[in-house]
């Protein structure tokens, strides 16, 4: 047990690890994860406004995961036409 490494969500859940699998929203860190990217990306993504607009919770940034799976459904779609 005290060999085990986990990984930080990076949310103020502590150490839970992103669950991609369920959640209707999704943090920068779960985002980053469904996209196969780093958080840093996502964070560019979004600042210059080629990802979905996300939402505020009080202070904390989510993104709809219906609007990340369509946009990588629009990204395939546009690079399968090129």
């Amino acid at each position: 047990m005290a060999n085990e490494t986990r990984v930080k969500a990076g949310n103020k859940g502590g150490d839970r690890l992103p669950n991609t699998d369920q959640s209707l929203v999704l943090d920068v860190n779960q985002t980053a994860a469904l996209l196969n990217c780093s958080p840093r990306t996502v964070i560019r993504l979004s600042n210059a406004k080629k990802l979905p607009r996300p939402m505020k919770l009080g202070s904390l940034t989510r993104w709809s995961r219906k609007s990340i799976e369509q946009y990588v459904e629009r990204q395939t779609r546009k690079e399968s036409r090129q």
